[in-house]
């Protein structure tokens, strides 16, 4: 059974005090010859027992500041195109490896490293407008500031892959274009994460795919209801597409407000 770092922590209130969970761990790792022995490292000693992620978390927390609510959103939107870009990123990576699969362990080359360098740059740069403290600790705030960020996001990607697609940008069709470029996305950081985890090139490219192929289907699937409840989806037959092309906006500048506001909140609600 997994070791409960933050019940030990509270167990032994009177000796550790405020100290915080990774002054604790450290603790129990360095005065421990019997844990020492057994996980090796310290960094194994964490990851085995399930408390990396809540040292992390309170690292974090520690280190975040306090905002009000609509602080937060505009944090959420400033970290779109970082967070646009680190997806994109991704998704070349994710290109790139499955082209050289067969050829190199992880499908690793030259344009995978580059744009996972690039990938990790711009996550970087979107951690560098931290969540706030207030954002951190409520369930429900932190999902509408990361309903903000993952909707803005959403759309940027859209209107990079519709562009390219020639399609008409927040129809439909220009949704539904970015769903493969989450899918590589993912399918590059299920095989990046597998990596540093240890597991073997040849088990995780079926898992990668997979995790891929859903994270396609998921966003094709989030497309429709966005569509549905922004109220610009029309009907989804193939059909129906040729007219959703028509009467799609081309510009978002050109659209009312109260337009932009509906369709956002339809993509917002899903993401």
């Amino acid at each position: 059974m997994p070791f409960d770092i933050s019940q030990f922590r509270e167990e032994n209130k009177d000796y550790y005090g405020d100290k915080s969970l990774n002054d604790v761990a450290f603790d129990i790792y360095f005065n421990n010859e019997s844990i020492r022995d057994k996980y090796g490292s310290y960094d194994d000693f964490a990851k085995s027992n399930g408390f990396d992620k809540s040292i992390e978390f309170e690292n974090k927390y520690n280190s975040a500041p306090s905002r009000g609510f609509l602080s937060d959103i505009a944090a959420s939107v400033l970290r779109v195109p970082a967070r646009t870009a680190e997806a994109i990123s991704n998704a070349v990576s994710g290109v790139a490896r499955i082209a050289s699969y067969p050829f190199s362990d992880y499908g690793d080359n030259p344009v995978s490293r580059i744009a996972d360098a690039s990938s990790d740059w711009w996550s970087r740069a979107a951690d560098a407008i931290p969540q706030s403290k207030e954002s951190l600790s409520s369930p429900v705030r932190n999902a509408f500031t990361s309903g903000v960020e993952s909707a803005g996001s959403s759309l940027a990607i859209s209107a990079f892959t519709g562009g390219l697609a020639n399609a008409k940008f927040l129809s439909l069709s220009s949704l539904l274009s970015a769903a493969p470029a989450y899918g590589l996305s993912e399918f590059d950081r299920t095989v990046v994460d597998a990596k540093e985890s240890g597991v073997s090139s040849r088990d995780v490219f079926t898992a990668a795919a997979v995790s891929g192929i859903s994270e396609t289907g998921t966003e094709i699937l989030s497309d429709i209801i966005s569509a549905r409840l922004g109220g610009f989806g029309g009907t989804y037959s193939l059909r129906g597409l040729n007219s959703i092309q028509k009467d799609g906006t081309s510009s978002l500048l050109r659209m009312p407000a109260s337009e932009a506001a509906r369709i956002f909140s339809g993509i917002f609600g899903v993401s």
